[in-house]
């Protein structure tokens, strides 16, 4: 529920540009997230949008991509592709 965008935007606000882009699915699911966002004070950081990551649309040059999803057995599955 916006845990991980948290930490990212943290770090991107020491390093002083970026920003991260956190798409969740389930509508409740995005209301706690928002919830989050708006309370940690790093929302120029964040771009949080309530939709499919499958179907989402993001302009611009990307330098970092990870995707979690929770699949209807409750297990997690994650990955990451980061370039420099």
């Amino acid at each position: 529920m916006g845990v991980s965008t948290l930490q990212i935007a943290e770090g991107l606000k020491e390093n002083g540009f970026g920003k991260v882009i956190s798409l969740e699915y389930d509508a409740k699911v995005y209301a706690k997230a928002k919830e989050r966002v708006e309370n940690s004070g790093l929302g120029d950081w964040i771009e949080l949008r309530n939709g499919s990551s499958l179907e989402a649309s993001i302009k611009g040059k990307l330098t970092c991509c990870s995707a979690t999803a929770t699949h209807h057995f409750e297990s997690r599955k994650s990955g990451a592709i980061c370039r420099r």
